[in-house]
C-alpha cells in the first residue's frame, strides 16, 4: 500500500491491486524513456492508485498493541476526582468505576479515526442528502429516560426551523441514538471511499491515550483547563477543537470532555458503551480508560459521536473484550 507522506492525518490513502510500489519503482528507474516504457508506466501506476480513500479530516492510527483499561492506582484517583466534582461517590460513579478493564495489552489493527466529532453542520448535510430525522427527543420520552435534566436543557439544543442553530453551527451534534450514528458513520464512509464504522471501545480508547497507557490525551495529571466539563466548562458543549493544544498521540482533539461518544461496542442488553466525558460530568470520567453505557434509542444532551474509516469491509474483532475487573 502507499500512504501519501503529508504529515499528520488527512489526504488520500492509496490501496494497490496486485503490483507492488517497489515494482513501480523498479519499472520507472530501470525501463529507457520511451513512448512504451511511458505508457507501461503511467499503466502501473493507475492500477496502484485504484481505490482511492479519501481520510481528509481524520488521523491514523497504526496498528499493533497498547495499555487500555486503568490500574488500581488510577481507580483510586477517580475515586478522589469523583468526591472532587460531586462531593460524594454517586452510585453510578462507583459502579463503572468498578467496571473498569484491568490494565493490559490489547492489539489493534490499523485505521483512520476522525480529527474532530460531527458537527450540527456535518449532520445537516447528512440530513440534506439521505432525508434522515433530525435530531430531536420530544418531551415525554425525556422524561420517561430520568437523565437528570428538565426538558428546558433540551430546547435549546433543538434545531429552529429545520435547521442547526447558527451559533451552534461547529458545536457536536447531540441528540443521536446510537443507530442514528451509525448510518452516518456508513454514509460518511461510502463518501470516502471505505468502509465508515463507529470506532469499537478499544479503537476509541487507543486514539485517546496511544500506546503508553496516559490516563488523559496529554498525559496523567488531570488539567480542568484543557478540556469542556463540568469543572471549568461553561456548562454546555462548545465548538470542537476549542482545545487545540489537547490533542492525543495521534493528533486527533476532542477525546476528553465536551460530549462523550458513542462507540459500536454493546454492553448488556441494547446498551452500547460511551467515552470520553462531556460537559456536564467531572474529571474522572474524562479518563481514556473510563467507560459507561447507555441504551442505544437514548438520544442525550450531552452524546455525540465520531468515525471510524477502513479500507475494507468491517472485519468484527475481539480487541479489548476482556472482563472488567
Amino acid at each position: 500500500m502507499i500512504i501519501d507522506p503529508r504529515a499528520g492525518g488527512g489526504g488520500v490513502y492509496r490501496r494497490t491491486t496486485g503490483i507492488s510500489a517497489t515494482a513501480i519503482a523498479v519499472v520507472l528507474a530501470a525501463a529507457p524513456v520511451t513512448g512504451v516504457a511511458i505508457l507501461i508506466a503511467t499503466a502501473m501506476t493507475a492500477c496502484a492508485h485504484r481505490n482511492l480513500l479519501d481520510t481528509q479530516g481524520a488521523r491514523r492510527v497504526e496498528g499493533g498493541s497498547f495499555l487500555m483499561g486503568s490500574t488500581l492506582d488510577e481507580r483510586a484517583r477517580a475515586l478522589e476526582l469523583s468526591y472532587a466534582g460531586y462531593g460524594r461517590i454517586t452510585p453510578e460513579a462507583a459502579h463503572w468505576i468498578k467496571r473498569e478493564f484491568r490494565q493490559g495489552r490489547v492489539d489493534v489493527p490499523a485505521y483512520w479515526i476522525m480529527e474532530k466529532p460531527v458537527t450540527q453542520a456535518d449532520y445537516f448535510r447528512f440530513i440534506l442528502d439521505t432525508g434522515a430525522p433530525e435530531p430531536y427527543v420530544d418531551r415525554d420520552t425525556w422524561a420517561r429516560a430520568s437523565v437528570g435534566y428538565d426538558y428546558a436543557r433540551v430546547e435549546r439544543a433543538l434545531w429552529p426551523s429545520g435547521g442547526p442553530a447558527q451559533e451552534r453551527l461547529h458545536h457536536p451534534v447531540v441528540l443521536v441514538s446510537q443507530p442514528e450514528a451509525l448510518k452516518y458513520c456508513l454514509w460518511w464512509g461510502a463518501a470516502r471511499g471505505g468502509r465508515g464504522w463507529l470506532p469499537s471501545e478499544a479503537q476509541w480508547e487507543k486514539a485517546a491515550r496511544g500506546t503508553d497507557g496516559r490516563r488523559y490525551p496529554w498525559g496523567d495529571p488531570y488539567n480542568p483547563g484543557l478540556l469542556n466539563s463540568a469543572d471549568a466548562g461553561p456548562g454546555d458543549t462548545v465548538p470542537v477543537g476549542a482545545f487545540p493544544e489537547a490533542p492525543s498521540p495521534y493528533g486527533v482533539q476532542d477525546m476528553a470532555g465536551n460530549v462523550f461518544e458513542w462507540t459500536s461496542t454493546r454492553e448488556g442488553a441494547a446498551q452500547y458503551v460511551v467515552k470520553g466525558g462531556a460537559w456536564n460530568s467531572h474529571g474522572s470520567m474524562s479518563r481514556a480508560a473510563a467507560r459507561h453505557a447507555r441504551p442505544e434509542a437514548l438520544r442525550h444532551l450531552a452524546i455525540g459521536f465520531r468515525c471510524v474509516l477502513n479500507p475494507t469491509r468491517k472485519k468484527r474483532s475481539k480487541a479489548g473484550r476482556h472482563s472488567p475487573t
